[in-house]
């Protein structure tokens, strides 16, 4: 089930929405990072939080390609219905989190890893 996050409108409110919609993404933000367990806690295979395990974009994970195939990786899944946007994503425990925009509503999304199945 997708979680909404924000409502954008273009009525006369539409600042003061834009403002509180802001506010709620940020306390949502703000709850998640607080919540997140520390980079030693984490599973080799999580992307706890934005940027990764140690917040620079580099994973520490062994035995990754040293060079791809010409058609490229091999592709596990495909998940087609976050919409349109641009999100960061984060994995713990076997689950993908990012979020979505369908007609101006955004969402927060739980995807099963290694299905690519919504939760």
């Amino acid at each position: 089930m997708r979680a909404p996050i924000c409502n954008s409108s273009n009525s006369s409110n539409s600042k003061n929405s834009w403002s509180f919609d802001l506010f709620i993404f940020l306390v949502v933000s703000i709850g998640v990072v607080l919540s997140n367990h520390s980079a030693a806690a984490v599973n080799a295979d999580d992307w706890p939080h934005w940027r990764g395990p140690n917040r620079n974009d580099r994973s520490t994970e062994t035995g990754l390609m040293q060079e791809w195939p010409e058609e490229g990786p091999p592709q596990k899944w495909l998940y087609g219905a976050a919409g349109e946007g641009y999100a960061g994503l984060a994995i713990a425990d076997g689950r993908l989190y990012t979020m979505g925009m369908d007609q101006k509503k955004q969402f927060g999304l739980c995807i099963d890893a290694k299905s690519g199945q919504e939760i």
